[in-house]
């Protein structure tokens, strides 16, 4: 935590994504369709294993909870997402900038949220509809003739398992403090997340209520040593996530051993492809501007036909 990010990286992308030679995997043994996927997808498999400061919070009023119970929200039928940010970009043209190697919005952004709503209503995405652009294609330090092929904004909606319906913006075009706010809306009131802290109001209510506040301190010096650029929220997140990683470890016996329960929250290789699945019909439905089903990969796809559809949509 107190090394400095990466030179060739800043911001949020260099707290998320340090090198991405960091994450190519081999392919898993003994289970259909877990054949490597590119590197973005599976970075961020690891999003659920760095804990939003009220991820459990949520959990705990039942959302994840597909049972009949009453719960706070009762039964969830809308989910709402807002981030607003500045821009993703670095200081200098990398793959940060290009669509095709995990750049933009919905790759570094999205993939994250579509597995936190996954997490806490326990419904996957069924069809998606979205659209993707790219406003700023070259700025002071990307000219010439190179351009930013990447989403600067992003917009979709997911209609889930049992008629969920969920609305997701990512705009990294706005100066000015992070936002992220997570609303979801139920039969009997509704949860918001502002940045660290949980909220809540029942249909009753005349108004919302406080429902988790996080007081993790974070040292300054994390501040100091290159982190001043990554939102609180993520940088408490990847605390906890090192505490649990620590708990997992500690007081084992046997060093080749571990506890699997403090990271028993952390997504799966079987997460991650379906974020990717996820991730892929939302970009087709931004180029047919139709909706489009999701269907889950169960095979590595042909890289020759993925470059000349690649090629294809640049030369469009």
């Amino acid at each position: 935590m107190c090394a400095d990010p990466p030179p060739q990286s800043s911001g949020l992308y260099a707290f998320l994504f340090p090198s991405p030679q960091l994450f190519s995997l081999p392919a898993a043994e003994g289970k259909a369709g877990s054949k490597p996927l590119e590197f973005t997808a599976y970075a961020h498999t690891v999003a659920r294993g760095t804990p939003l400061p009220w991820q459990g919070a949520a959990a705990e009023e039942g959302l994840n909870d597909a049972g009949g119970e009453e719960h706070y929200v009762g039964n969830v039928i809308i989910c709402d997402v807002r981030v607003y940010g500045g821009s993703l970009l670095s200081h200098q043209y990398n793959w940060i900038c290009d669509e095709l190697m995990g750049g933009g919005g919905l790759h570094t952004m999205g993939t994250y949220i579509i597995d936190l709503l996954t997490h806490l209503t326990s419904r996957r995405a069924q069809k998606v509809h979205g659209l993707l652009k790219t406003f700023v294609k070259q700025n002071t330090a990307i000219s010439g003739i190179r351009h930013v092929t990447s989403d600067d904004f992003c917009v979709f909606q997911m209609l889930m398992g049992d008629g969920v319906c969920c609305t997701v913006t990512l705009n990294f075009n706005m100066p000015g403090s992070f936002t992220h706010e997570v609303m979801i809306v139920g039969s009997a009131g509704r949860l918001i997340a502002r940045g660290t802290d949980l909220y809540g109001q029942k249909n009753t209510a005349l108004q919302e209520e406080v429902l988790f506040t996080d007081s993790l301190p974070v040292n300054k010096g994390l501040l100091d040593k290159g982190f001043k650029d990554i939102p609180l929220l993520y940088l408490k997140g990847m605390v906890y996530m090192v505490q649990a990683l620590r708990q997992s470890f500690q007081e084992q016996e046997d060093r080749r051993t571990w506890d699997h329960k403090p990271v028993s929250m952390a997504a799966s290789f079987e997460d991650g492809l379906y974020m990717q699945s996820v991730v892929e019909a939302i970009k087709k439905s931004s180029r047919s501007g139709e909706w489009e089903t999701v269907e889950v990969m169960t095979e590595e796809p042909d890289a020759n036909q993925n470059l000349c559809e690649a090629l294809q949509r640049n030369n469009l």
